[in-house]
């Protein structure tokens, strides 16, 4: 019958109602028990952080020992895929159809040439690793694709067509010419004088990479260093047709016309999208399934470059005349989808949704 009167009291004073867990004893019988509680747990950190600075003084032998005693655990494991008898041995395993010849030719000649290579057809069960080869420049770009995950072994290494796009707008993101020349000769001279893991080696070139494409867009958008033209030394600068001072290479200003910059992300984008759309059909196409492309990849792709030529028709890039037959074109991609996205449903309820 209190309820009232306490919830006004709290709200008055700006208090908050915190619902508490139904408990046996007391407040005062459990806040005893909770600090019962707190000071036994304080006593087993003390405990743990006293035994960790015991054991940091070994952490190397630790290292070694765990490092040790995991490569003897994957020798049991890989010992799994071995069989034998007294004079024959067999190994089953996965290997690239590129290396096939060359352990053909490495048997025979180091180790004899008594042996038989079958290929066999994998498993329903079973899923082939993976293994990317991607030529030297593009090398780099692995390190984006690994922190996404590598493809499916039937899958498109998307490596080749994310770098183009990755990198653009990366450069894009700092604008900054000033910053992009640090950032190059930072990253060279750490490559040219430093010995790098490959995973660390292939982060630090694609950073390389990337201070040469900062450099430019820094070029295009008149940045450096964060100056004003008025701050910039002269050799930097150079008077627009307009009278006023610029950048020299300078394209875009963000500052007086940033829907141009906009207009520009917005093209950027919608072209990585219809890219992908187009590499999306023209694998299932080629690799997977010609019926699965045409049905669900393809509308798309037909539906949303019909749609970017109609708009370049209405913003006067492409004659007017065009307008009338590429509405039409536009409005069949759109029927188009209606009628085939969801074929893959197994009832009409779903396919009509």
């Amino acid at each position: 019958e209190f309820l009232a009167d306490i919830q006004a009291v709290v709200v008055n004073h700006k208090g908050d109602l915190v619902d508490l867990p139904e408990l046996p004893g007391t407040p005062a019988k459990e806040i005893e028990v909770l600090a019962d509680k707190l000071k036994t747990t304080e006593e087993r950190e003390e405990q743990l952080r006293a035994a960790v600075k015991e054991l940091v003084k070994d952490i190397e032998k630790l290292r070694i020992a765990y490092d040790y005693f995991s490569w003897h655990l994957q020798q049991k494991k890989a010992r799994t895929h071995f069989a034998g008898t007294e004079s024959t041995i067999i190994i089953e395993g996965f290997m690239p159809k590129a290396a096939i010849s060359k352990i053909i030719k490495e048997l025979k000649n180091e180790v004899t040439e008594n042996f038989e290579l079958i290929e066999i057809d994998t498993a329903a069960d079973e899923s082939a690793p993976v293994l990317i080869t991607n030529k030297t420049l593009l090398r780099p770009f692995r390190a984006v694709t690994d922190i996404y995950g590598l493809p499916k072994y039937d899958e498109l290494d998307p490596t080749p067509y994310l770098a183009i796009f990755f990198i653009v707008y990366f450069g894009m993101s700092l604008t900054d010419a000033g910053y992009g020349i640090i950032m190059f000769m930072t990253t060279w001279a750490i490559l040219k004088y430093l010995k790098l893991p490959d995973g660390i080696e292939r982060l630090v070139r694609l950073l390389m990479y990337g201070g040469i494409f900062t450099f430019s867009m820094g070029i295009l958008f008149g940045g450096w260093f964060g100056m004003t033209p008025e701050q910039a030394p002269g050799f930097l600068t150079t008077t627009a047709s307009d009278g006023t001072l610029a950048f020299v290479g300078q394209k875009f200003n963000a500052l007086t016309n940033a829907m141009a910059v906009l207009i520009l992300s917005l093209i950027l984008g919608y072209f990585q999208v219809l890219f992908g759309v187009w590499v999306d059909f023209v694998y299932k196409f080629l690799r997977v399934n010609k019926k699965e492309a045409l049905l669900s990849a393809f509308p798309w792709a037909y539906s949303l470059t019909v749609l970017a030529i109609l708009i370049m028709v209405l913003a006067g890039v492409l004659p007017a005349v065009l307008q009338t037959p590429v509405t039409y074109l536009f409005y069949a991609g759109l029927l188009f989808l209606v009628l085939t996205q969801g074929h893959e449903k197994t009832n009409i309820v779903g396919k009509f949704f």
